[in-house]
């Protein structure tokens, strides 16, 4: 008989019912059939069912820390036949809340994830019920300290329902990291997910019981071993096909300092440093960060209301909604956005437009609006505006220009965003990898342009399609440790990681990928742009990627924004209320000295911070 434990949990805020399945019940449990469901009959209980319940609440309860806006109502058996979904079903076709049913309730979600704790019986209770024991700890630490050291933004763990691949996102690239058994990679989820969340004096959310085949999200921040403070926002993200699942996860290292930087400690350039000095006097307006995603337009924002904060002294109110706060801000109200209750009660309602009348009863100065994605947001921009404010928020786009367009597709009226004094200035940005200065190549008038692709991103690709073979905690030790002119493929050879005929096989793929290249088209645009700069040779440095070395990773080390500023003025906001489109364009770049993001990449090109390919990836040809 096909018997499990499970918990039924209300979600305080939404009173929405969630039913999970904790993991198979010992046979002596099964023979006494304490608890009973299906979908004719509810939860009954007996002198039977409460014995158990005794031995229940006897027992060593863990808490793991799920999502403190639910309350455990129900430890639940699951009889032949039975299981969580048709439980779901049966909960909210009856939205029965008898109190009788319920015998372990908790201010906090405490989850039995072992119901012989105390004792030495050794009873599985299936693979989602597993003790979180040290061991899974530590080995989910390890690969969050991995990340840090690589600098990763992101890490995304894939699983195909048998294997997996625990992937990291470096300076905007992918990688293969390490390759995972599947219970591993639902171990990792269960650590971020149950016991990450509850860490000692740590913040977090999650579900309770993690679920890889649910869409889920959360978050936590955790210290580990006093070096390493990590923020992390979580999505686990079901294929609806089997067991297969991705978890992804936003990183924040949170030793990362607060403070205020310079732009031109940012990376950006001089032009655009010399345009966004005049946010030094601006009073009100709205300033918009522009990118997509992964384009640092949060840093750039916090260190905009940083830098208001400090040149006014402090003497200037700064409340920002977040959702969530990602970066701590000294002298600056950071409030967490969240969802409409459902009981109406304005107390508890943090939704976006409750704390939005609160804000601007507040006697703030300035006012931070986070994403501005519907709406909602956009109109509360204007608002802020019109009574006196400086405010701030980031959209989604790919250019300063289509900030109008941007703005009218939220709902916005053209005379809205045209008016005098709204647009106050505009940043659109993307990030480009920065050269490593010890093993990035040279390139001077007259040569060859080096191949595009190299060893190391032969055994990249290779990585991704040997089934896990070989990943990137493989080669890095190998490619740190190489001699000046040294074979990366035969040193992986010699390691045992690939084979002889891998090196053959990679070495044509290289030669074949190499050959497809159009160096000379690319050597004219890249001509082009040297020919308009008013550098001499000697002053010139253009430098190009290099494998890699002990210094960087795979020739890169960090990022830095190429960057578009308008600050527009009336007779460009006429062209756009007009809609002229093109018109506003060509001013902005004749009259008001604007330029695109690829233009504003030349000065790094030319001082060798960038490849000037990686410019063509992410942005566009050069000379155009």
């Amino acid at each position: 008989m096909d018997c499990a434990l499970g918990v039924i949990m209300e979600d305080r805020r939404t009173k929405k019912i969630d039913v999970s399945e904790i993991g198979h019940l010992p046979t002596k449990w099964q023979i006494h059939s304490p608890f009973y469901m299906d979908a004719k009959h509810p939860l009954f209980i007996n002198e039977d069912t409460k014995k158990h319940i005794a031995v229940i609440e006897s027992l060593d309860v863990q808490n793991t820390g799920a999502r403190r806006a639910k309350t455990l109502l129900y430890i639940v058996y699951f009889g032949q036949g039975h299981y969580p979904r048709q439980v779901m079903r049966y909960f909210k076709e009856q939205n029965n809340q008898d109190t009788d049913f319920v015998f372990a309730k908790c201010e906090t979600v405490q989850i039995i994830h072992d119901i012989y704790a105390n004792s030495k019986k050794t009873t599985s209770l299936g693979s989602r019920a597993n003790e979180l024991t040290e061991t899974n700890r530590s080995f989910a630490e390890a690969l969050l300290v991995d990340a840090m050291k690589l600098g990763a933004s992101d890490f995304h763990l894939e699983s195909d329902g048998q294997g997996a691949i625990m992937r990291f996102r470096v300076h905007k690239e992918l990688i293969d990291w390490k390759k995972l058994t599947h219970k591993q990679a639902i171990d990792f989820g269960t650590v971020c997910f149950q016991t990450f969340v509850s860490s000692g004096d740590e913040e977090g959310t999650g579900k309770g019981i993690y679920q890889p085949t649910n869409l889920l999200e959360g978050e936590f921040s955790v210290r580990i071993d006093d070096e390493y403070s990590v923020k992390a926002r979580l999505v686990n993200l079901s294929h609806n096909r089997g067991e297969k699942f991705d978890l992804i996860a936003r990183l924040i290292d949170r030793n990362k300092s607060s403070k205020a930087a310079t732009f031109e400690e940012l990376g950006f350039s001089s032009h655009s440093c010399n345009l966004l000095r005049s946010l030094d006097s601006a009073s009100s307006g709205a300033i918009f960060t522009l990118g997509v995603t992964g384009s640092g337009k949060s840093t750039s924002q916090s260190n905009m209301m940083q830098h208001e904060r400090d040149r006014s002294g402090g003497s200037r109110k700064i409340i920002s909604l977040e959702h969530p706060v990602e970066y701590e801000m000294d002298r600056i109200s950071q409030i967490t956005v969240g969802d409409k209750p459902t009981d109406g009660k304005s107390s508890l309602d943090f939704s976006f437009d409750s704390l939005n009348k609160y804000l601007l009863r507040s006697d703030p100065d300035s006012l931070g609006y986070g994403e501005i994605r519907d709406a909602e947001s956009a109109h509360a921009a204007v608002k802020g505006v019109e009574t006196g404010h400086l405010c701030y928020g980031t959209l989604h786009t790919d250019s300063a220009m289509s900030v109008f367009s941007r703005l009218r597709s939220l709902g916005l009226k053209v005379e809205d965003i045209c008016r005098k004094g709204f647009l106050q200035l505009i940043l659109y940005q993307s990030l480009l990898p920065k050269l490593c200065p010890h093993c990035s190549r040279p390139y001077k008038f007259g040569e060859a342009i080096p191949e595009k692709y190299d060893e190391m991103f032969a055994l990249k690709a290779f990585a991704q399609t040997s089934g896990g073979k070989i990943t990137f905690s493989n080669i890095l030790p190998i490619q740190n440790s190489l001699k000046p002119g040294e074979s990366l493929l035969r040193s992986a050879q010699r390691e045992g990681i690939i084979t002889s005929r891998d090196v053959v096989q990679l070495r044509e793929k290289l030669r074949y990928m190499n050959k497809g290249s159009d160096n000379e088209a690319f050597r004219v645009r890249l001509m082009s742009v040297i020919e308009k700069s008013d550098l001499t040779e000697d002053e010139i440095n253009i430098r190009f990627r290099g494998q890699g070395c002990e210094k960087c990773f795979h020739g890169q080390r960090g990022v830095a924004p190429a960057s578009e500023v308008l600050i527009p003025d009336a007779t460009l906001l006429d062209y756009v209320r007009n809609g002229q489109m093109n018109k506003a364009e060509v001013y902005w770049k004749t009259a008001l000295g604007g330029r695109s993001a690829t233009v504003d990449s030349y000065e790094k090109i030319l001082a060798g911070l960038v490849d000037p390919r990686a410019v063509e990836e992410q942005l566009s040809n050069l000379g155009e």
